[in-house]
């Protein structure tokens, strides 16, 4: 998704529903986050009425690109089964099978997909849509600051790109990507540089303040566990009035997920790993209740354990080696050793290796990844 110029400055702009950031690349092709300056940010969605305005209000810049990141959610998923064609006819018959599938017109929308299983005689294949209105919307927004848009990009893509960049994710591995929103996280297994699963997944984070480790709950109050003003936002803090939201992100149909009633079983027993988890809890429950962090954070583990456990049942790639979850760092503290030893597989930082306290945000470097 793309519209492309020449001699103009770059920017990033990084959205979800809670948070919305600004950046310029200093340096034209570089995809360094010493080089990647955040110009503005606001505690409140792209969506929310004159966000882009407030976002660019008193700043100077010069005409340039955006390239635009935003969260999985604010995008559909349709996932298509064809008969096995070549690969350069596969684009000319999106357009029919994405018409039987879509409830309105393909022409509100703009798209991009992907083959992500060579099956004997089936492709399986995935196409991520964007509502053309939105993008209409947000372009613009952005020309009424002698902005245009360069390219559009879940999430989840751009942080590949940036574990790329950053020789984190070498060609050959199979990795799980996690990003963590207020209400929703973008899950993705990342495999010989393209996703063989895409999961948009609505999951609300609890009510309650975060519990800090060696803190009482006055001093957590307004805590956020997505970060500190350095890291993702959550919602606006109690008390505030909430922007006004327009019509450019509709309520999307429940997403086409592709683990829809997917249970497996590689017990000999035939139960599955999910069931099993399921009941394993409900034993815990009855010594020791949950707390919404804690039932947050199951909820969590179980989907990602059941999108592994349909790529190594249905994709049957290679092993995965390693989940990269992006969110703030106290919340990931928490959450590390669990899906370390539920997936037994190693659990690392999306911005582990960020130095500058700017650098640790999820939203700056999803930028880096967006501009790469």
């Amino acid at each position: 998704m793309s519209w492309r110029g020449k001699g103009k400055k770059t920017y990033a702009l990084v959205g979800s529903m809670h948070k919305t950031l600004f950046a310029e690349q200093r340096v034209a092709g570089s995809i360094n986050p010493e080089f990647l300056d955040v110009i503005s940010s606001v505690q409140e969605g792209i969506d929310a009425e004159g966000a882009v305005s407030r976002l660019l209000a008193n700043r100077r810049m010069s005409q340039g690109e955006v390239c635009i990141s935003l969260s999985l959610h604010q995008f559909e998923i349709v996932n298509l089964s064809i008969n096995t064609i070549p690969d350069e006819a596969v684009g000319k018959v999106i357009p029919f099978h994405l018409s039987k599938s879509l409830a309105g017109s393909i022409d509100d929308f703009i798209y991009d997909w992907q083959i992500t299983k060579y099956g004997k005689s089936r492709l399986a294949i995935s196409v991520i849509l964007f509502p053309r209105a939105a993008q209409m919307r947000l372009c613009q927004e952005l020309q009424k600051y002698k902005l245009t848009c360069k390219t559009l990009e879940p999430d989840i893509y751009s942080a590949a790109i940036f574990l790329e960049q950053s020789r984190r994710i070498a060609p050959e591995d199979v990795s799980i990507v996690v990003i963590v929103w207020n209400k929703s996280i973008s899950v993705g297994v990342y495999a010989q540089e393209k996703f063989a699963v895409i999961r948009p997944i609505i999951l609300h984070q609890p009510d309650e303040p975060f519990p800090v480790p060696g803190q009482d709950s006055s001093s957590t109050e307004d805590k956020s566990p997505l970060g500190d003003k350095q890291g993702i936002a959550g919602d606006v803090a109690s008390g505030e009035s909430q922007p006004a939201r327009v019509d450019i992100f509709p309520d999307a149909p429940p997403a086409d997920d592709i683990l829809a009633d997917f249970l497996i079983s590689t017990k000999q027993d035939g139960e599955s790993p999910l069931a099993m988890a399921q009941t394993e809890d409900e034993g815990e429950q009855e010594s020791q209740p949950e707390n919404p962090w804690q039932e947050y954070f199951n909820q969590i583990r179980l989907e990602l354990m059941r999108t592994r456990d349909y790529y190594n049942s249905m994709i049957k790639g290679d092993a995965i080696r390693k989940v990269f979850i992006g969110c703030g760092p106290e919340l990931f503290n928490e959450i590390q050793p669990i899906l370390s030893d539920a997936l037994e597989i190693q659990v690392a930082s999306l911005t582990e290796e960020m130095e500058e306290p700017q650098q640790s945000d999820v939203c700056f470097a999803l930028g880096v990844g967006a501009l790469s």
